[in-house]
């Protein structure tokens, strides 16, 4: 059973980074109704990080992410959601995408 490194996700990171005895894949307990918003975001960023790394890999990518989130059911639902709007999401080209329309009023906060 790994054990979870409590330092990869502070605002310096782990100091051990390679050497560390450590998992620094995402982790999230069953016994928790709801994880937390910095693991969550945390899940988040990783999951785009795999999603650039293996672009245009889908099988790599598959396997990546199933030994990623062996820990973190969390983390499996965002690499399946996300992945699957990547495969569904017709090729864009080169061009900026057209605006869309602006309905309402805007609202700017300071």
């Amino acid at each position: 059973k790994c054990r979870p490194c409590h330092y990869v996700r502070s605002g310096t990171g782990c100091d051990n980074a390679q050497a560390c005895e450590f998992c620094h894949f995402p982790h999230t307990g069953k016994s928790r109704r709801q994880i937390s918003m910095g693991s969550r975001l945390y899940c988040k960023n990783f999951s785009d990080v795999l999603l650039k790394a293996y672009s245009g890999r889908p099988d790599q990518l598959q396997r990546a992410g199933a030994a990623a989130s062996t820990g973190s059911s969390y983390l499996a639902s965002i690499l399946k959601d996300r992945s699957g709007q990547l495969q569904a999401a017709p090729q864009t080209t080169d061009e900026e995408p057209a605006a869309a329309p602006v309905r309402g009023k805007i609202i700017v906060s300071l």
